[in-house]
């Protein structure tokens, strides 16, 4: 039985579950984001700007907001730059920074993993001499490229007792935590249905971040942004149907 129908069967006490529908070649890529969470802050984010820029190849072309309020919320945007056709973005408040791709532009700008590495280097070289880091995560949302026009490939696939004529959207979250390399971590999956460009599609959303911690160490970020690939498109297809997990 897959990971997942266990936790079903478990919850609800369904028993048998219905014949399994498996999906590999049809999981896409939507988005991703890598967050980092800023223990002391950062008090004037504009400042970074051309450092960002330039670790970056100069492919966030566009500045869409920058601007110093004193006194903003720690969360509150300050900066906001993309590239000319919006595929990437960040946003930087004064404890977090955003950094985001869209996978489904036509230009293919950047791999994610090069993105990653440009991310680590800014922590490297410009971060972390100037505030700790108490958390990273990386999110990503894919989606099931088969219409679902009754919003009911969740439910069919893994039994939820529920009836899709009278169940417009489902949202179901896992979180399966873990710890490695002395990190605790949170490995939440969400499956849930959404609307893209007028159709229904199912949606799988995953969110790998550290439980907070006062700092992370260099080589604990470093392991974060280069080793863990629980968030990738092959293990969450495994996760979503395999028999055993």
């Amino acid at each position: 039985m897959r990971f997942i129908e266990k936790l079903v069967d478990f919850c609800y006490n369904i028993g048998k579950t219905k014949e399994r529908i498996d999906d590999y070649m049809n999981l896409k890529k939507m988005t991703a984001q890598i967050s980092i969470f800023l223990k002391d802050g950062i008090m004037n984010p504009s400042k970074y700007k051309k450092n960002i820029n330039e670790i970056f190849d100069n492919l966030f072309s566009k500045e869409v907001l920058s601007i110093n309020i004193d006194g903003a919320p720690d969360d509150m945007p300050l900066v906001r730059c993309t590239s000319k056709d919006n595929m990437l973005s960040y946003d930087f408040s004064r404890k977090r920074i955003n950094f985001s791709i869209n996978f489904t532009s036509k230009n293919k700008l950047i791999s994610f993993d090069d993105y990653k590495n440009k991310v680590l280097e800014l922590i490297t070289n410009d971060l972390l001499s100037v505030t700790d880091i108490s958390r990273i995560g990386i999110a990503f949302v894919y989606y099931y490229d088969l219409e679902d026009k009754n919003n009911n490939y969740w439910i069919n696939k893994y039994s939820f007792p529920f009836s899709s004529n009278s169940t417009s959207q489902l949202s179901y979250t896992i979180n399966n935590s873990f710890e490695k390399n002395d990190i605790k971590f949170n490995n939440i999956i969400n499956l849930s249905n959404a609307s893209i460009n007028g159709k229904n599609f199912p949606i799988v959303s995953v969110d790998l971040n550290n439980v907070p911690n006062n700092i992370l160490t260099e080589e604990q970020i470093t392991f974060i942004l280069t080793k863990c690939s629980n968030y990738s498109i092959d293990t969450v297809s495994k996760l979503l149907n395999d028999d055993e997990q």
